[in-house]
């Protein structure tokens, strides 16, 4: 395997007294998670800025730069495609993905914890080498090697490096819960191969982010 997956994070995630807990959620894929709904379209109970934390690694093709940089901040609408951050700030577009009613029924579910989403999603992108506007498929060589899995990852990297995501002065630990993952679309049109390997690939792949995601040490 050419890729690392992740640094140790144990400074970054040890528990302390002062430290305010987020159960997070790892939202990736192509374009149903990336997001083409209209965020004037959207009804009132989801027009509103969430209690929730989102940090959205900017999205791009294999080999470009600034691939999962991004900045902590409250979930509002203005996630979906188009949405563009340099790691200082974020600019929110005028679509949305799944984020929003995602956000909501957790809370519901969990309504006395603190939740916080990573996402990094782009449009057309595929799982097999050679499917989809660019790939995530974890050995990808072309260009400079740089591809959406690695993009993934720095997304999460940089998530996780940021000690306090909520900006109250004191540290923040991040509880890994899940992964949501939507993409295939690609891989089931490109050959009968990219299909049937999908069930493989895609067993591979959820283990690395398991893996990138562990809290219990370094990798």
């Amino acid at each position: 395997m050419k890729k690392t997956a992740l640094a140790c994070f144990a400074s970054i995630l040890s528990h302390s007294a002062m430290a305010d807990e987020y159960l997070t959620f790892f939202m990736a894929g192509q374009s149903n998670m990336d997001g083409y709904g209209y965020v004037s379209e959207l009804p009132n109970d989801l027009v509103k800025e969430q209690d929730v934390m989102i940090f959205h690694g900017n999205g791009v093709f294999d080999n470009q730069d600034n691939g999962g940089v991004g900045k902590w901040g409250k979930l509002k609408p203005g996630h979906g495609t188009g949405f563009k951050s340099d790691g200082r700030s974020n600019t929110l577009s005028e679509r949305f993905g799944a984020e929003l009613t995602f956000a909501k029924t957790i809370q519901q579910q969990y309504p006395n914890r603190k939740i916080a989403i990573i996402k990094y999603a782009v449009g057309g992108t595929g799982l097999a080498l050679n499917t989809g506007y660019s790939n995530w498929y974890p050995n990808f060589t072309k260009g400079n090697g740089f591809n959406q899995y690695d993009f993934a990852l720095e997304t999460i990297n940089n998530a996780y490096a940021v000690s306090d995501i909520n900006g109250d002065g004191k540290s923040d630990t991040l509880k890994p819960m899940g992964i949501i993952w939507m993409q295939g679309e690609a891989d089931a049109h490109a050959s009968e191969a990219s299909a049937n390997a999908y069930f493989d690939n895609l067993t591979s792949l959820m283990n690395l982010f398991r893996a990138a995601l562990r809290v219990d040490g370094c990798l």
